[in-house]
């Protein structure tokens, strides 16, 4: 199943946010592939991937907000890439009409672009780094301002160990746009209800 990714930046996309000449072979991945990997270790090859600001913005026919532009943006993008599948995340970073403008760009998006590939997409409350410390037990991590400063001196290996051994059938009932967005990945994946999925305990 061939995937199309975007996200903030190398967190995310890991080396797929740089130039292909500043790549490594194979490149490094990020958090959206280990993510993906956790839930289907062999069900996705990652095809492509955009950085937020580098979205082609949609052209809809309506004056949309620009997030919502971008979300639809992003999914012709993936289609483009021959993708069956779009993933992606967004920090809120406080601002709960990023929030709802990332909603309606999915919805507008299914509703609009014909052969929309499947979006496993949406928020990180309020940044992909709350996911992180949610995953390490943290209940408070999605109501944090500021949750990359707990994770300032972890560089991108660091950051993708705990994805790659976190307990995610485990995850602090208060981590709920990390669930949000697994329950989705876990659904356009084809993967089922949490009973019926691959286990995604630590291993």
């Amino acid at each position: 199943m061939k995937v199309f990714l975007a996200g903030e930046g190398k967190t995310e996309l890991g080396d797929l946010a740089d130039h292909p000449s500043y790549r490594q072979d194979p490149p490094e991945p990020g958090l959206l592939e280990a993510l993906l990997r956790r839930l289907h270790p062999s069900g996705c090859s990652v095809a492509g991937a955009v950085k937020w600001k580098d979205i082609h913005k949609y052209r809809a026919h309506d004056r949309c907000r620009a997030e919502v532009r971008n979300v639809m943006g992003a999914a012709v993008q993936a289609k483009d890439a021959g993708c069956r599948v779009l993933a992606f995340s967004r920090d809120r970073d406080g601002d709960e009409q990023r929030e709802k403008d990332v909603m309606t760009g999915i919805h507008r998006a299914r509703a609009e672009i014909d052969g929309c590939p499947d979006i496993a997409g949406g928020m990180a409350v309020e940044a992909i780094e709350a996911w992180l410390i949610s995953m390490q037990g943290d209940h408070r991590a999605e109501s944090r301002s500021d949750p990359r400063s707990l994770l300032r001196d972890a560089d991108l290996a660091a950051k993708r160990a705990i994805v790659e051994t976190a307990n995610l059938d485990k995850l602090p009932s208060s981590a709920r746009s990390l669930q949000t967005w697994l329950d989705r990945a876990a659904k356009v994946l084809g993967l089922g209800p949490p009973g019926s999925r691959p286990t995604t305990g630590k291993t």
